[in-house]
């Protein structure tokens, strides 16, 4: 009701405002357009008085003084612009332009020179075009004063209107906006702005009784909304609430601790686990405000565990406990340090020996020719044996942060029968025979990848191959095959043999030169191209390894 009367007045003040306005506006446009062609055709006629044909700089200097704001033009017959106010370059013929060819007839377009707005008007006198232009903004000065003075104007007037209609209706409708506003705030209506008759109370009343069910369905499927985001939640989730009860579970944690979201929530967070250290952990994090991260083993993982407070309005409602898997990151973080000793390890056993013999040469304790030559065999040998194990190193580091390798096409084909040629002595004093079977293949892959993936298993095959031993390979478009009929590897180190530095006979792997990485290597650059590695094996058969591209 108040709204109406309000909204009724309004569209009369508003109607009789615009009317007024536009009258105004057309009346005072017509009147600024008629001043404003009167005053440039005054100053060209003042213009044409003074310019005899000769005197363009002076003409220029003279309507300059007249009023700074204007900008003269003098072009010859032939279009060309024999001087301009507004700029000192070169222009273009201008007998295109429209005011020269309608001579006598104000214009208004855009200047490409000046870079705004102008209205221009011109005329022939002494032989050349005599043209005046002016700002389109100062033109319309009036203009715009008119409409400021009008736009403050109206909202004043509608200011005022809005203010006395809303006092004077405000009494006769807030019994039943004061009713009606209560109800709609306990279905959550805060923007009620009042009603605009007694029969849309009634309406707003039947509504706010539907909203009500509505909100108990809407309130339902939110509590289902956020048990499904919690369950898409890959971390484990507990919400113990200040009774020390469980409140919410998600399914990774039920998985956890072998529960169902029935079995345990609203029971005691004892029901949760046996586990005196996560049960203390509990107790503290509930009574202590700081954010508290532990690692904790349950059911042979791993979990970081972080609880975090849960506040309402009022006060602490409890916590909310996240366990996320580490047990694979505390897998790799052993993993690195067993790296770690496992290299200083092996870089300390060559090291030991050069460092010996260099001191038993140094201290006189060998003197003979012969005795000095081994030492420095040895010394060599153990340096080399050094050299490739940091290479190896270096590679691995290499393959595992490169992301992005150069790939290029390559011959696998060519790349086997290169890497047996450089092999053939080793072949040859072992007597072994080799069989190959290779089609023509051609891999996008980084040159040095490719050849260490090849080189160190048909290099393996060689190095525990048996004197006149058999070397099978084959190459097909989907993989390569690498086989021998050497020592061979039992089941239990099957699985280890592509970790770093492992070695199934470390004494006879030292003396073949191995460093432990070959497979290791061989396994990054499987992984790097995605390509399938498996190892079948049997002690004194031989060993079969396939790469699956």
């Amino acid at each position: 009701m108040k709204k109406k009367i309000i909204l009724s007045n309004l569209m009369v003040v508003i109607v009789a405002m615009l009317l007024l306005f536009t009258i105004g506006l057309i009346t005072v446009n017509e009147t600024n357009k008629k001043s404003t062609e009167d005053e440039i055709n005054n100053y060209l006629n003042l213009t044409c008085i003074y310019f005899d044909g000769t005197n363009s700089t002076e003409t220029l200097e003279y309507v300059k003084t007249i009023d700074d704001d204007i900008r003269i033009t003098i072009i010859s017959e032939e279009g060309s612009v024999i001087i301009d106010s507004g700029t000192t370059e070169e222009l273009e013929s201008h007998l295109s332009r429209p005011e020269i060819q309608d001579l006598g007839t104000m214009y208004s377009r855009y200047s490409a020179t000046l870079h705004e707005k102008m209205i221009y008007l011109a005329r022939l006198d002494s032989g050349y075009f005599v043209r005046l232009s002016i700002p389109a903004t100062i033109a319309k000065s009036e203009l715009n004063t008119y409409l400021v003075i009008s736009i403050i104007s109206i909202i004043i007037i509608l200011a005022v209107s809005i203010a006395v209609s809303a006092v004077s209706t405000t009494k006769m409708v807030a019994p039943f906006n004061e009713v009606v506003k209560g109800l709609g705030q306990v279905v959550g209506k805060t923007n009620y702005y009042g009603l605009n008759s007694v029969e849309e109370a009634v309406n707003e009343i039947n509504e706010i009784n539907a909203n009500i069910n509505d909100k108990i369905l809407a309130l339902e499927a939110e509590q289902e909304k956020i048990n499904n985001i919690i369950d898409s939640i890959n971390e484990g989730v507990v919400v113990i609430n200040k009774e020390k009860k469980v409140s919410l579970i998600n399914t990774i944690a039920c998985k956890m601790f072998e529960f169902t979201k029935q079995d345990i929530v609203d029971k005691n967070y004892l029901y949760l686990t046996r586990s005196e250290e996560l049960q203390t952990y509990i107790e503290k994090s509930l009574k202590d405000d700081k954010k508290h991260t532990i690692d904790i083993d349950i059911k042979e993982k791993t979990y970081a565990i972080t609880a975090s407070k849960l506040f309402n309005e009022i006060e602490n409602t409890g916590i909310v406990i996240v366990f996320i898997d580490v047990t694979e990151q505390k897998r790799v973080e052993e993993m690195k340090a067993e790296f770690f000793a496992n290299a200083s390890h092996e870089l300390k056993s060559p090291l030991t020996t050069i460092i010996g013999s260099q001191q038993m040469i140094d201290q006189g304790i060998i003197d003979s020719g012969q005795d000095i030559k081994e030492a420095a065999r040895i010394t060599i040998q153990e340096a080399n044996r050094m050299n490739k194990l940091v290479s190896d190193m270096l590679e691995i580091s290499r393959l595992e942060s490169d992301k992005n390798p150069n790939k290029v096409n390559v011959d696998i084909k060519k790349m086997i029968t290169d890497v047996l040629d450089t092999h053939k002595n080793q072949i040859k004093s072992k007597r072994i025979q080799v069989f190959t079977n290779l089609q023509d293949v051609t891999l996008k892959m980084d040159n040095d990848h490719a050849t260490q993936l090849i080189n160190n298993l048909i290099d393996n095959a060689i190095k525990y191959n048996k004197t006149e031993g058999i070397l099978v390979i084959e190459l097909t478009t989907e993989r390569f095959v690498v086989k021998d009929s050497g020592v061979g590897i039992s089941l239990p180190h099957q699985q280890r043999v592509f970790e770093r530095f492992y070695r199934v006979d470390r004494g006879k792997n030292r003396a073949t030169g191995s460093t432990g990485l070959g497979l290791s290597i061989v396994k990054h650059v499987c992984v790097l191209y995605d390509y399938k590695i498996t190892l079948e094996s049997e002690i004194n058969k031989g060993t079969k390894i396939t790469v699956e591209f």
